[in-house]
């Protein structure tokens, strides 16, 4: 064990890390405290894992940590979050060469049964991002939740004319019916366009009468 040595008011001492190939230092009040903690580093020490020993956690952490300066920062947010809120701890803990796309499947299809499609399709992405990363030889197929498309049903012409008859913006509505202005060029509108109660330029065009 390397011996400690006094730096100003403390003592530092350093020790070879075989695995990082590499010295790292310690520093501490007292000579006795700095050789402890150098010692006890020492060990500690262990090879580092083979890649298909890491389990699905440290492999999204390493991926995140290896993305952090070029995906934006709201995706790296949502990755974090993913993580931390949305995937089961059982599969988190899984090691790589455990996985199978059955354990995956069934990871899934928890999720589908808490969120809405979007968020299992993302929670999916990030699985499918980090398996490729760190365990491309994995070959697996997951069925996915479908993400349906919501439409919004507006009123028809005759049902909206009914709502604002008789109401102080009745004509601003028509004018938008019928000539399917937006509600800045019917603020743009001049007295000077109107003859007669019909537009000049819009009637001349769609041949409505106001």
């Amino acid at each position: 064990m390397a011996t400690a040595r006094k730096r100003g008011n403390s003592y530092r001492v350093k020790v070879y890390d075989k695995y990082k190939k590499k010295y790292v230092s310690f520093t501490a009040p007292t000579k006795k405290d700095a050789e402890s903690l150098a010692t006890d580093y020492i060990k500690n020490l262990r090879p580092p894992k083979k890649i298909h020993e890491k389990t699905v956690s440290e492999c999204i952490d390493d991926y995140i940590e290896l993305k952090k300066n070029i995906l934006s920062p709201t995706t790296i947010g949502k990755y974090v979050n993913i993580k931390k809120n949305q995937l089961s701890g059982t599969f988190l803990n899984m090691e790589l060469k455990d996985l199978t796309g059955i354990e995956i499947q069934a990871e899934i299809n928890r999720l589908s049964g808490k969120y809405a499609a979007k968020t299992v399709i993302n929670a999916n992405g990030l699985i499918s991002a980090v398996l490729k990363t760190y365990y491309p030889e994995l070959t697996y197929k997951v069925t996915l939740p479908k993400n349906h498309k919501k439409f919004k049903e507006y009123p028809t012409p005759d049902e909206i004319m009914a709502m604002f008859k008789g109401e102080e913006i009745e004509i601003i509505v028509l004018i938008a019916l019928w000539f399917g202005l937006r509600m800045s060029e019917i603020r743009g509108l001049k007295k000077s366009d109107f003859k007669n109660g019909v537009t000049f330029s819009l009637g001349q065009l769609a041949g409505g009468v106001v």
